[in-house]
């Protein structure tokens, strides 16, 4: 009886997040990794550096700059980490000295509170060994059970399913080397399907309800996003770029993916092992985290996703009961199968 709570745990929560196959939709929850820019479930190695907030399952083996567009005050750890810390150069910070929007720009040439040194140093929990250098600044807790890393994986594992399986309601058609994204105007959760194409690049939107929230589903193992994903300034006249804290790609069958370009957006692929030359603007959640071939590094901006929709719904009032009762029949024997059959169900896939 335990197991079959605890998976209904796992698979409530979610499902109750989304809206059955109708134009309402209640709001998209990232749970945990909703406060940071960055999430993985197991090692980072590399990265040019991460704007926000970082969350690491595993191990972090090279070090970054760290947290510089924190919010002014925030009270939350700038780096998370489940097992060892080894760095030898870059800082943790913790947002600016003086009040100001740290979203208001993008990218580090504008975070000028950092070239002035006028910023305050992060706290950092970690639950392994430290080996870091004096300089990095980071007042560093020993805090082992501050995320549950598996719980995490098991929920944002489920609500990627759950959205991969929502019903589109957006008209997806590739020609002329662009995808061209066509909402009806009128949803508040527009979900688009691109299939299994690998190579995710120059999205064209039109006919998006003001406001709404976009979701693009690929089935993909192996992704790339290169091309255009929207202009990389603060004021944009593109969609994607005026929507980067409400579009969120969902890859939850991806084992590899590679940022190569600029993306507006949050990215939800917890399977999947992320390298890239580019820049995300948004949340990125993922498997892990490290150099490209080349030795290129991603860069992680901050614009926290939001999935908050116009009103006040609420999931209470927008869940369909009987398409709820089938979503979580269909997935609790599998899982209860799964736990029943190993005690500790290991994080890579």
């Amino acid at each position: 009886m335990s197991l079959i709570l605890r998976g209904l745990s796992y698979l409530i929560t979610p499902a109750l997040l989304l809206l059955s196959c109708n134009s309402q939709a209640a709001p998209i929850n990232l749970g945990v990794a909703q406060n940071y820019s960055g999430f993985f479930f197991a090692d980072v190695s590399a990265a040019s550096d991460i704007e926000g907030r970082l969350a690491i399952g595993g191990n972090l083996t090279n070090g970054f700059d760290i947290g510089y567009r924190n919010p002014v005050n925030s009270q939350l750890p700038s780096l998370v980490v489940g097992g060892d810390i080894n760095i030898q150069h870059g800082t943790i910070y913790n947002g600016p000295q003086q009040q100001l929007d740290t979203n208001a720009g993008i990218g580090p040439a504008s975070a000028y509170w950092l070239e002035q040194n006028q910023v305050n140093y992060g706290t950092v929990y970690y639950g392994g060994n430290v080996t870091a250098h004096s300089w990095s600044n980071g007042n560093y807790l020993y805090q082992p059970d501050y995320i549950d890393f598996n719980a995490a994986y098991h929920y944002l594992s489920a609500l990627s399913d759950t959205l991969i399986n929502e019903q589109t309601n957006g008209q997806a058609e590739y020609k002329w080397s662009q995808w061209f994204l066509t909402g009806d105007g009128v949803s508040d959760l527009l979900v688009f399907d691109l299939g299994d194409i690998n190579n995710i690049s120059n999205l064209v939107f039109s006919n998006i309800k003001q406001g709404a929230t976009i979701v693009i589903n690929s089935h993909a193992s192996d992704i790339t996003l290169a091309g255009y994903h929207g202009n990389n300034t603060a004021i944009s006249d593109d969609i994607q770029g005026q929507y980067r804290d409400r579009i969120l790609f969902n890859f939850s069958q991806a084992t590899q993916l590679q940022l190569n370009t600029f993306v507006n957006g949050s990215i939800l692929a917890p399977n999947a092992a992320v390298t890239g030359t580019g820049h995300i603007e948004g949340t990125l959640i993922g498997q892990s985290l490290s150099a490209s071939a080349n030795g290129s590094m991603l860069e992680i901006g901050y614009e926290p996703f939001s999935g908050n929709l116009p009103g006040n719904q609420t999931a209470a009032s927008v869940t369909s009961p009987s398409s709820f009762a089938l979503f979580t029949l269909g997935l609790l024997l599998p899982l209860w199968r799964t736990r029943r059959s190993k005690t500790a169900e290991p994080l890579q896939r």
